[in-house]
């Protein structure tokens, strides 16, 4: 929905899509919960959210995504909560917000890359497990941002991939009981 407000998916079940659920422009306090959105491109895609605000993805089966499984722009008060993400290629992708707080994540079964941020700023990030994938966290462009028990340890056999990687402009981030193992 286009600018939609106050719609709830409760309890549904999309599979092979492109977009499980697509939510665009200014979308404010939608919930998305219960549903198994698995098997898709996106389970959940809020991309161009430029003014909405509120929305909760909450206890959701986000697997095998062969995209990302969470993307979300622009929405300073999202929820996310107790949602899988198992066979995923990408976990939980957030840009352009400021402010926002991820806790409780276990991303340790994505496949290609557990947490990204693009100009994510002044946020915290904690109790995250982000070690399955061949890179933990990515931080483009984000500043500000405190990260409090992110494990970022490989899971996999041997040592792969990027544990916590910061290109491009990231400035003054924390990282505070942070583990990274296994990683070449």
């Amino acid at each position: 929905p286009y600018g939609s407000t106050n719609n709830t998916f409760q309890n549904c079940t999309v599979h092979n899509r492109s977009f499980a659920v697509y939510l665009a422009d200014a979308v404010n306090a939608n919930t998305v919960e219960g549903c198994n959105l698995s098997g898709n491109l996106y389970a959940v895609y809020g991309i161009q959210n430029s003014s909405g605000q509120g929305n909760r993805i909450l206890n959701n089966d986000l697997s095998n995504s062969s995209g990302v499984a969470l993307q979300f722009a622009a929405d300073n008060a999202l929820e996310i909560s107790g949602n899988t993400y198992t066979g995923s290629a990408s976990g939980i992708y957030l840009f352009q917000m400021n402010g926002v707080a991820l806790a409780d994540a276990d991303l340790s079964q994505t496949l290609i890359l557990s947490l990204q941020l693009g100009n994510v700023s002044n946020s915290t990030f904690s109790n995250i497990q982000a070690g399955g994938a061949s890179q933990g966290v990515s931080a483009t462009g984000s500043n500000g941002n405190t990260f409090t028990n992110v494990d970022a340890t490989y899971a996999g056999g041997g040592a792969a991939g990027i544990g916590i990687y910061l290109p491009y402009g990231s400035t003054n981030n924390t990282f505070q009981n942070c583990t990274v193992h296994n990683r070449s």
